[in-house]
């Protein structure tokens, strides 16, 4: 045998990816009288594939909100040229 295939290369090892903890963070808010009823109506006439369970059902409106705001936000943005948005600029009168 050569000095060359007495040369195995040991088993390479791979680093481990770091560990990555998702941002998160609790939202609570409690609607109340008028604000309430705009939700369930909102609610009531959403439709989503499958059954879900309420708790569920509410964050996945959240979630959607969240989704129709940002949307918006990117549409000032872009009109404006402002990284920023008036937070009065998105209110919807009704």
């Amino acid at each position: 045998m050569s000095a060359e295939e007495d040369n195995v290369p040991e088993s390479v090892e791979t680093p481990e990816e770091p560990h990555f903890v998702e941002p998160s963070k609790s939202i609570s808010y409690t609607a109340k009288g008028e604000e309430y009823l705009e939700f369930q109506w909102i609610s009531d006439r959403l439709v989503f594939p499958g059954r879900i369970a309420p708790r569920q059902r509410d964050r996945e409106i959240v979630k959607l909100a969240l989704s129709c705001l940002k949307a918006k936000m990117q549409e000032i943005q872009a009109k404006s040229g402002s990284p920023f948005v008036p937070s009065e600029s998105l209110k919807v009168d009704d």
